[in-house]
């Protein structure tokens, strides 16, 4: 599994990942219907009455109009809000301080992966060397 996959399982869980095509759906729909107000879109689908799955998902020109309600359901929830634009999905908004997570959590994931390379290609150490490198590093400090 690749860094992006492992980083989707952590935001998105196992109903949510299926949940975002059917957001895309139902948009395209409500657009080939010539629904102008999506605003009816988006409040069905913040209840979840399409999706079983409690999505929050809002178009773009929810963005100026409704900017104050999005960002408080940021901080209140954590969880993702969609932008939808044209009928699809267009954007994903997260809170300062999920993206804060999320980043930090790829990090974590690019140096497990890295490590993983490391051990693949044969540059390990005994542990009693690594942790004196560590140990010398932390006195030393250069770690």
């Amino acid at each position: 599994m690749d860094v992006d996959r492992r980083a989707q399982a952590d935001i998105f869980d196992e109903k949510t990942i299926p949940a975002i095509a059917e957001v895309e759906r139902i948009a395209k729909v409500s657009a080939v219907k010539g629904n102008a107000d999506h605003n009816e879109l988006s409040a069905d689908l913040k209840q979840g009455e399409e999706t079983g799955v409690m999505l929050k998902v809002y178009t773009s020109s929810d963005l100026g109009s409704r900017y104050h309600e999005i960002s408080a359901a940021l901080h209140a929830s954590e969880e993702p809000i969609f932008i939808t634009e044209d009928g699809e999905v267009d954007a994903v908004m997260l809170s300062i301080e999920a993206y804060e997570r999320l980043t930090a959590r790829l990090e974590l994931y690019e140096k497990v992966e890295q490590g993983l390379r490391n051990i693949e290609a044969g540059r390990v150490l005994p542990a009693r060397e690594a942790l004196d490198a560590i140990r010398r590093d932390l006195h030393n400090g250069t770690l």
